[in-house]
Parts: structure tokens; sequence; C-alpha cells
């Protein structure tokens, strides 16, 4: 298969935007971080769904601006919207995101928010509004940290009704305890959450681990960062096979200023962030 035959974020909104228009991909051929998917015909068969909608657009009724907490666990789980909304507006979409939903500055450690921006930002390029459910150290498996939630959990809290979800999965998953041998669950749990987001939105797409690169890891040893990268590779792969098309994001998001260890990226790449 040609390897410019995939999914790329910017001809997803287009798809969204425009109900019938036919994406084309803008990666690179020499892309290492490129994951095959169906091509055209499983987005055809999205805009067809978009397109046969009687509403036009799916819309939902915004829900109020909460941190809020998951029976039986209490990881916080935050939604934000673009900063120009209004109480009565709808939204197109919806991102489901971990610790990437905010900056950190270097020295303070402050985080910084900046999504509102960006979602208003989305809005006025592409008509279209979405809304984020976030939680920080989100991971695909039950996070050790019980402040994190489940990408499954973030999911549940996305209203019915939307034309698109995206999926911002960071790789906390590869940091767990037992990695790699916690990759049959990681596997179950992309699957499962591949299926909940096609039953709730026609049009649907996953950003999957980045690169050693992506977040600084540049400290770590050639070996480790190999495998960092093939777990990203893999990830992707996986959400593809279960009919989400998906890229790591590493071509995307290079040049990234990171405040820490683990890769919290500094708000001197806002620019970076909202073109990516």
């Amino acid at each position: 298969m040609d390897r410019s035959d995939h999914f790329c974020f910017k001809n997803h909104l287009k798809a969204v935007r425009n109900g019938h228009e036919t994406a084309k991909s803008s990666r690179s051929r020499g892309d290492p971080f490129s994951v095959h998917t169906s091509g055209e015909a499983v987005h055809t068969e999205l805009n067809s769904e978009i397109g046969s909608s009687s509403d036009g657009g799916g819309s939902v009724q915004r829900c109020p601006r909460v941190t809020t907490e998951v029976s039986g666990r209490s990881p916080e789980i935050t939604f934000l919207y673009p900063a120009s909304c209004q109480s009565a507006d709808v939204m197109d979409g919806a991102f489901v995101i971990d610790s990437f939903f905010y900056f950190k500055a270097k020295n303070s450690g402050k985080k910084v928010e900046y999504l509102p921006e960006l979602l208003d930002a989305l809005f006025f390029s592409t008509g279209l509004r979405f809304m984020a459910v976030c939680s920080g150290g989100a991971a695909l498996r039950r996070p050790s940290d019980a402040r994190a939630a489940t990408f499954e959990e973030l999911l549940e809290r996305v209203p019915q009704g939307l034309r698109c979800i995206i999926a911002v999965v960071c790789g906390n998953d590869f940091f767990a305890s037992g990695w790699p041998c916690g990759k049959p669950q990681c596997e179950a749990a992309v699957n499962l959450l591949c299926v909940n987001m096609k039953r709730k939105a026609p049009m649907v797409f996953a950003i999957a681990g980045g690169s050693s690169e992506t977040w600084g890891y540049v400290h770590w040893s050639p070996d480790r960062k190999t495998g960092y990268d093939n777990d990203a590779r893999w990830l992707a792969s996986v959400f593809v096979n279960a009919g989400v098309p998906a890229v790591t994001g590493a071509s995307e998001l290079v040049g990234l200023q990171i405040a820490d260890s683990i890769g919290h990226v500094m708000p001197a790449s806002k620019d970076i962030v909202f073109m990516a």
C-alpha cells in the first residue's frame, strides 16, 4: 500500500466540515511514523454517514465546564470549550486528551491552560466547534494515579450526536509497571475505545504516542528511544486495525520545548501545537 494512503488531522477536519469532500494526504512518504489505513474506502464511508445526517451537524448542547469525579474512583475530569462560545452554542466534535491539555512552565512548574484558545482558533479557521474532555495522566489501561482517568472514562463523558471524536493519547501506558507485558491489556482497551468512539460519532481519529524526540527524551539510551518509538507506532497501528485512522503525531509536533523529564510541553511551543 502506498505510504501516502493514510489520514491526517487536517483532512479529517475538512471532511467533517464539508460532509462530502474527499481527503487527500499531506504527509511525507518518507515519514517513519506514518501508519497505513485503508484510505479512501473508510473515508468515503464516514463521509456518507455524515452526509446522511438529517440535522446536518450532529451537534449537542454544551455542558457546563466542571471538574468531576468518577464513581468508585477519584479521577479528575475537566471539560473545556472554545473561549468565545456561549452557553447555548452546540458542539460539532470532541477531543479526549491526557496531560497534553495544558502547558507547563519550566521553572515554576505552573500549569498554563491553552485549550480554550486553541479550540477558538479551530472554530475560526474551520467553522467547527470542538469541546475537550481531559484528565492529566490519562491512560488506556487503569492508571496507577487515582486522579487520572482512563480514556474510556473520558469517552463516557462525551455527549452523543457529535460529528467527530479525536483521541489524543500521549503514551502514558508505556510507563506503567510491567510494560511491555501489559500490551495485550492495552490493545484490548484500544479496541473497546474504538468501538465506543464509532458508536458516538461517524468520524473518528487518534493521535497516538508521539516519539522519544517529540517528548524530549534526549538523554535516554538509543535502545530505550527505539523501544519507545516502536511502541508509539504499534499503538497507532492498533487504532488503525480497530478501524480508527491514526498517526503518532511525531511529524506534526517537531521542535517542542519540553519543561521536564516526562514530556510536559512549555508555553513557548504554543505556535507548534496550534499549527499541528
